[in-house]
């Protein structure tokens, strides 16, 4: 049995450190944005400057054509159309359960990783820690949220399919971006994905919202800024990064770890309460991490 990989971890915790800040971010934005003026203006800014680090770097992107239909694909299924899913379907849904069915993601990508990655197995140590993460989410938002199961159908079909969105495009990723390739090749992919994002944020943003009549203050844009260039862009590279390196199903365990984040955060920067449940809930997160790193060991099956 392998010891633990520390790069595994550093990887799997920043981007859900960097997440979980990221709804933090949002309180500063939303007052004077609406959310899909917001999700274009993020992809903007974080394609600026991709783009430009990608020319620094010496990188280039194919040319338009066929060769970018990888980069539609995780554009779409990876950024823009999960985030509208959730965007829409929270204006019916409280947010405590929507990270419930956000945090079924694991559970996709570890049935969709099987299927299509040959090297991806489901062993007991990956089925337990999913297992726990996900536990530990239920304990974090509490019994009362899923009093609401079985509410507003389609608003939770639409959680559900941004859900089953962010599996496909993990497992896609893991095809395209493998450990044996340098980082050049993760910034390429970065850089030609959040291209996709913007085109299609653009195009949904000025067809529902009056993108033109927005007036954002100066917490707003720096706020926003943040969400671009810090959070957004190096979360994203250190995800991929270990997709490429760890796995689909190592990758995606990320999702456990942003609300847990966002209470933590929370309470260091609103000062908001961290209960005994997120507490409960942290712990078991941590304990579903231990488990997927081979800290607890548990047999394997194939």
């Amino acid at each position: 049995m392998k010891s633990v990989n520390w790069l595994y971890v550093v990887l799997m915790f920043v981007p859900g450190t960097l997440w979980g800040i990221a709804f933090l971010t949002n309180e500063f934005i939303l007052p004077s944005m609406p959310p899909f003026t917001i999700a274009m203006c993020r992809n903007i800014l974080a394609t600026i400057a991709l783009v430009c680090a990608l020319l620094y770097s010496g990188g280039r992107l194919p040319r338009f054509g066929f060769a970018w239909w990888p980069y539609l694909v995780v554009g779409a299924f990876d950024n823009a159309v999960p985030f509208m899913f959730t965007v829409w379907a929270q204006q019916y849904v409280d947010s405590g359960l929507a990270t419930i069915f956000v945090a079924t993601t694991p559970f996709f990508t570890l049935m969709l990783a099987r299927l299509f990655i040959g090297d991806e197995h489901i062993t007991v140590s990956k089925a337990v820690g999913v297992l726990l993460g996900m536990v530990g989410i239920l304990v974090l938002i509490g019994p009362d949220a899923l009093k609401q199961l079985g509410v507003n159908f389609w608003s939770q079909l639409a959680l559900l399919s941004a859900s089953g969105c962010y599996a496909i495009a993990t497992v896609f990723s893991r095809k395209y971006i493998r450990a044996d390739q340098q980082q050049q090749t993760v910034l390429e992919w970065l850089t030609g994905q959040f291209i996709v994002a913007t085109l299609i944020t653009i195009v949904v943003a000025f067809s529902v919202e009056d993108v033109f009549a927005v007036r954002p203050d100066t917490q707003a844009i720096i706020a926003l800024a943040v969400a671009a260039w810090v959070i957004g862009i190096f979360a994203f590279f250190c995800y991929y990064r270990l997709n490429s390196l760890a796995g689909p199903t190592y990758a995606s365990f990320v999702t456990y770890l942003i609300p847990i984040n966002g209470v933590i955060w929370g309470a260091l920067i609103l000062g908001e309460t961290i209960t005994r449940a997120a507490i409960v809930a942290l712990c078991l997160i941590l304990l579903g991490v231990a488990v997927i790193n081979n800290l607890i060991r548990l047999p394997n099956w194939q």
